[in-house]
């Protein structure tokens, strides 16, 4: 049987975890859909691309959707 202060040392890691995870998922729906607002609905591969790209990337598209003129622009 497990010692309950156990739970306790390992609940503020999970916590951690959880919400690093709920917030990176956070910030690509908000890219997903200021992507589609701007230039209309993506394709499957484009959505795709987004959806599973890196948090450092989903940032730097994020910055460049404000100037960018094409997808492709966001992307490069």
């Amino acid at each position: 049987m497990r010692n309950p202060w156990q739970y306790s040392r390992e609940l503020p890691a999970t916590y951690v975890n959880w919400e690093a995870e709920t917030l990176a998922k956070g910030r690509k729906d908000l890219l997903l859909k200021l992507l589609a607002l701007k230039f209309g609905p993506l394709s499957a591969t484009d959505f795709e691309h987004a959806r599973t790209a890196p948090a450092h990337e989903v940032e730097c598209w994020a910055e460049r959707i404000l100037t960018a003129t094409t997808l492709k622009e966001v992307f490069a």
